[in-house]
Order: structure tokens, then C-alpha cells, then sequence
């Protein structure tokens, strides 16, 4: 399997199933000859990972919301909704800020092995997958009804688009809200 899986699991939760790829970097340190490449290896030897998305939400709102990302809920979405349908363990999972690199840019959750297509692999090797799941606003918010309403956030959205548009700074209370 070398390409993404789209998956449709129930209205509202797609399911993303993406193979790793060996990635090819320059050749540095002792013992390579310079300007060649190598595969590194630091995609194989981490766990999978499972992002998790909203759907339907455009760049604003996610940066708005990227500090209030509501994990909880997503967590119980998939302990209960996802992972019984496509084999993934149901406990272990933690959550990262810094799943996928060394700055916060990435969150995803960590799950408790290696996984494939097909389910566990006894060992790290290139045929571990990455996993996507998105799910539907309305399906978080039915989970929990304390979350903040969308419409506040796209309002806000649209407020730091405007500035964006303009070419003004962005003032931090729209963005840390």
C-alpha cells in the first residue's frame, strides 16, 4: 500500500489510513561520502500517530482554536466510535503537542505501538502507517455541550482574517481567546 485509504466510517467520522514513506536526506557526520542521500530512519522508529481534524474548518478557525483544542472529547470519539471499527487498541493513546516535530506545529495522538493497514506490528519497520481521523463539529459538540460555539469562533475567524487581509497585526486576545 503506498497511498492514503479513505475510509467513511459512519456520517460525520472519515477515517485517513497513510502509509510512511522513506524519506530521502544529505548525507552528513562521519562515514557518508557528502552529496549523496540516505533514508532516515526517524519515521520508522516512532509510533503511529492518529491526527485528528474538524471537518469543514478553514485555516482561520483552526488557527484560532489551536490553543483550545477540545482532546478529551476526540479521545472519547474515538475510543468509542473509531478504533472498535478499525481494530486500533482502545487505551494507551496520549496526546502530544509535538507528535510529528520538534515544535508544537503538529499535535497528534501517540498511539501505544506500531500499526499497519491491517492492524498491530510486532516491530518498527517501514510499513507502519500514520492515521487521519475527521470528524464532523456537530458529532464534538453532541459529546460535549460545554464546548465554545462555532459561531463565536468562525466570528473571531473572520476578525483575524480581516486583519490578515489588511495587513494589520493581529491583536493576541483574537488568538489566545
Amino acid at each position: 500500500m503506498d497511498e492514503q485509504v479513505k475510509i467513511e466510517l459512519e456520517p460525520g467520522i472519515t477515517f485517513y489510513v497513510q502509509p510512511r514513506t522513506r524519506r530521502w536526506v544529505p548525507s552528513r557526520g562521519r562515514g557518508y561520502t557528502p552529496g549523496y542521500y540516505t533514508a532516515t530512519d526517524r519515521e520508522m522508529t516512532r509510533k503511529s500517530r492518529m491526527s485528528v481534524h474538524v471537518k469543514n474548518e478553514d485555516v482561520f478557525e483552526n488557527m484560532v482554536n489551536r490553543r483550545n483544542r477540545p482532546v478529551d472529547e476526540w479521545r472519547k470519539i474515538l475510543r468509542d466510535r473509531v478504533f472498535p471499527k478499525v481494530g486500533l487498541p482502545r487505551t494507551g493513546m496520549k496526546w502530544s503537542q509535538y507528535a510529528y516535530c520538534s515544535c508544537p506545529c503538529s499535535p497528534a495522538f501517540i498511539l501505544p505501538g506500531w500499526f499497519d493497514a491491517n492492524g498491530p506490528i510486532e516491530k518498527q519497520s517501514w510499513d507502519t502507517c500514520d492515521f487521519t481521523v475527521e470528524i464532523d463539529f456537530a458529532i464534538i459538540v453532541e459529546s460535549s455541550a460545554s464546548l465554545i460555539d462555532k459561531l463565536e469562533a468562525s466570528v473571531r475567524a473572520a476578525q483575524v482574517a480581516s486583519h490578515v487581509e489588511n495587513l494589520t497585526p493581529v491583536p493576541v486576545e483574537l488568538v489566545e481567546a
